[in-house]
């Protein structure tokens, strides 16, 4: 299948919702529940679980350099 931005939006729109219903962060597994309702599969899964851990990565690496200025037009984009 493959995922795009607009998938990426959709799971991370309808997790925000759910978790503020809950009050609560979500678990993993609730996570990966939503985004196979969303017609992910388990690569397009992984492939959002990776994405976020480089993306995780790369922000602790401005925050450990304190170079907070950089990131932020980057973050602004998405």
């Amino acid at each position: 299948m493959g995922i795009d931005m607009k998938d990426h939006e959709d799971f991370f729109k309808k997790a925000l919702e759910i978790q503020a219903q809950k009050r609560e962060k979500l678990s993993e597994a609730e996570k990966k529940e939503i985004a196979e309702q969303l017609g992910f599969s388990e690569a397009d899964w992984q492939a959002v679980l990776d994405s976020f851990a480089a993306h995780f990565e790369r922000g602790s690496e401005f925050f450990k350099r304190k170079n907070y200025e950089k990131p932020l037009p980057n973050w602004k984009r998405h």
